[in-house]
């Protein structure tokens, strides 16, 4: 039988290895399915070609501290869906206002070519123009891509 003591310190050794253990499990991304595609516009690459089963993440790289923010411009809902809110995760961590990637997620509906468009906005001023404007040609294969 254990003292209180050591009961405390097993108790201790166990509930930082479980934190430990999910802090672990909660930093890597889920697998993605086979035939998904990753475009990331600051590296110049400016298509994709997603298989029917995959998904499409696209990237984009802005600064929080500008108060812009990347928005959907335009998306061929006939062929694409978008998956939930984007989200937006920073380069530099520690850095308050810092570099930012914006990831968009799109679900495949049919095969077929089309574009997705990206606007770099200032949300609280709708009438202003975007700042810029991101173009990504995707291509949606049946089956694998």
């Amino acid at each position: 039988m254990l003292s209180r003591t050591n009961a405390r310190a097993a108790i201790g050794i166990v509930s930082a290895a479980l934190a430990c253990a999910a802090t672990i499990g909660c930093e890597s991304d889920p697998p993605r399915p086979a035939g998904s595609a990753d475009v990331r516009l600051d590296q110049g690459k400016r298509s994709a070609t997603v298989a029917m089963t995959g998904m499409l993440r696209v990237e984009l790289e802005g600064n929080e501290g500008t108060g812009y923010g990347w928005r959907l411009g335009a998306i061929d809902s006939a062929r694409l869906e978008k998956v939930g809110e984007p989200t937006v995760t920073p380069l530099d961590p520690g850095l308050r206002g810092g570099r930012t990637i914006t990831s968009f997620e799109f679900r495949p509906l049919v095969p077929g070519s089309t574009q997705l468009v990206f606007e770099l906005v200032r949300p609280w001023l709708t009438d202003e123009p975007p700042a810029r404007r991101a173009e990504v040609e995707v291509t949606i294969k049946g089956g694998g891509a």
